[in-house]
This record gives structure tokens, C-alpha cells and sequence, in this order.
């Protein structure tokens, strides 16, 4: 489903969804999609998972104005957890804590006590997830110097990214898209761990993308705090391309094939149909 999303997202708007502004930062349903939108790639593509409703709780029809009935429609979408984002051999389709790590408060209402989380990571590429962003709406639409994050992002989905099939040069069916995120099995309920504290639509974050600069990792207990793909499943984890497919990727994959897969742009002959 998100990989047709994806695809969908790209015939309708020329390019994938967008990664967003960063962690402190929600969704707006008022200000569209791309580089504009400081809500995530999964809120991007609710309009094209049969999920239009979703994507419109809170609009005020101010683009500029952070309004109360934004605040309390962003609780709203990011108290409603979606079976789309969840896989269903780690954890189901509910509200969990916010436990350690607050709920990002700039554009919603801080301190509620639950929020839904999503199981599936857009690939930023083959280096770390870039962390710059404004702290408030003022510096945000007017005065924050926004990093160039194209300029070290390899992926497909990143802060405030744009990225086009045209811009894959490796081939689509030989780059990552989304796909299933690691976590420690022993912090799936409880939001002990920092790259899984965020809502499903949460901007620019490890909890929502993820790099192909480590090698993937089945879930296991006591490791995590880390921004690699992985999952719950035995021998593989999931990833769809951009392409639209959808594989099975060993965890014994070749660690620079892994890389290469992640990156756009690299130049390297890489198969996905092959893994």
C-alpha cells in the first residue's frame, strides 16, 4: 500500500513524497505538499492510501497562522493510529505512550499522553538523517536558514526534499523507497526509544526515515537507539523500490549492496530484481 502511495504521490505531484521539516514539527493540512509541509512522507501520502479525510483533520485555511483548531486537528490525526503503517508481526494498530521523549509541540498541543506510531522508515539514502530545523513557526516560514539537505541526501524522502523518478539515475527498481525500520523488541509498546517516540506524521526524524549507511538488523532485545532498516520477520525485512515493488531483502545482504540500494545517484550497477 505505501509503495503504491508512493507512486501515486509521483504521477500526481511529479515527485515523492517530501521528508519534512524535523522532529519538533507535525503535519498542517493547509500547506500541501513538498517543501512546504513540515509534516513527514507518511502524512504525504494519506490522500493517495484512500485516506483524504485523515489528511484534512485541522485545516483552518491559514496557511501562515498556527490556529487552535489546527492544534487540536493535529491531536486528532496523530491520536488515529492506521493499519498502513503498522506491521502486524510486531505490534498492532493502537495508541502507545509518549514515554521518555515529548510530543513535538510546535504546531500541535504539547504534552498529550498517547500517539499512534508507524513500523515502516522512507530511505533518506546511504549517510545519517539530517537534524537541522527551525524551532518556531516565525523562523520557519520566514527567517530560518533551511540547510541543503540535497547536498548530502542520497535517498528518496528527506528534509524538505523533492526528489523525481528523474533524479534516480540508478533505476528505480534499484533504489529503496520504504520499508520496514529496525527496533528494539523491548521498547515496541513503551516509546523507550528515541527513534520510535514520534507520531506516524511527524516531520524529519529517524523515526520515520532511515539510512542504508549500517546494515540491516533483525529486531533483537537491547539494541537499539539506531537508524538502520530491519524488522521482526525471520531471514528478511521488507522494502519496497521505486518502482513500486515489493521485496524481501536478506539480512545477509552484502552491506556495500545494501548502501548502493539506498543511494539515488551513485553511479553503482546494482540489480534490485537480483536480491
Amino acid at each position: 500500500q505505501c509503495a503504491i502511495a508512493f507512486q501515486n504521490h509521483h504521477d500526481t505531484l511529479k515527485f515523492f513524497p517530501s521528508g519534512g521539516w524535523g522532529w519538533m514539527w507535525t503535519a498542517d493540512p493547509d500547506r500541501g505538499h513538498g517543501k512546504k509541509q513540515p509534516g513527514g512522507w507518511a502524512y504525504h501520502i494519506l490522500p493517495f492510501a484512500e485516506q483524504d479525510n485523515l489528511h484534512r483533520v485541522g485545516t483552518d485555511g491559514q496557511i501562515d497562522v498556527i490556529t487552535q483548531q489546527q492544534r487540536e486537528g493535529a491531536v486528532v490525526r496523530d491520536q488515529t493510529p492506521a493499519d498502513i503503517f503498522v506491521c502486524p508481526s510486531r505490534r498492532g494498530v493502537q495508541l502507545y505512550p509518549i514515554g521518555t521523549y515529548p510530543y513535538p509541540g510546535n504546531n500541535s498541543i504539547a504534552n498529550i499522553p498517547e500517539i499512534s506510531r508507524l513500523d515502516y522508515a522512507a530511505c533518506v539514502g546511504d549517510g545519517f538523517v539530517q537534524f537541522s530545523q527551525p524551532t518556531n513557526w516565525n523562523s520557519a516560514i520566514n527567517s530560518f536558514q533551511w540547510p541543503d539537505a540535497l547536498a548530502v541526501s542520497t535517498g528518496i524522502s528527506f528534509q524538505r526534499s523533492e526528489i523525481s523518478i528523474a533524479d534516480v539515475s540508478d533505476g528505480t527498481s534499484n533504489t529503496y523507497a520504504v520499508g520496514e525500520k529496525y527496533l528494539n523488541p523491548l521498547s515496541y509498546f513503551d516509546g523507550s526509544d528515541f527513534t520510535d517516540t514520534e507520531s506516524i506524521y511527524s516531520g524529519n526524524n529517524d523515526d520515520t526515515l532511515r539510512s542504508t549507511r549500517l546494515p540491516p538488523l533483525q529486531d533483537q532485545p537491547g539494541i537499539g537507539f539506531t537508524d538502520r532498516y530491519g524488522g521482526p520477520h525471520p531471514g528478511v525485512f521488507i522494502m519496497a523500490f521505486c518502482d513500486g515493488s515489493t521485496r524481501g531483502v536478506s539480512f545477509s545482504v552484502d552491506e556495500e549492496v545494501h548502501q548502493f540500494l539506498g543511494a539515488r545517484n551513485d553511479g553503482q550497477n546494482v540489480n534490485g530484481n537480483s536480491l
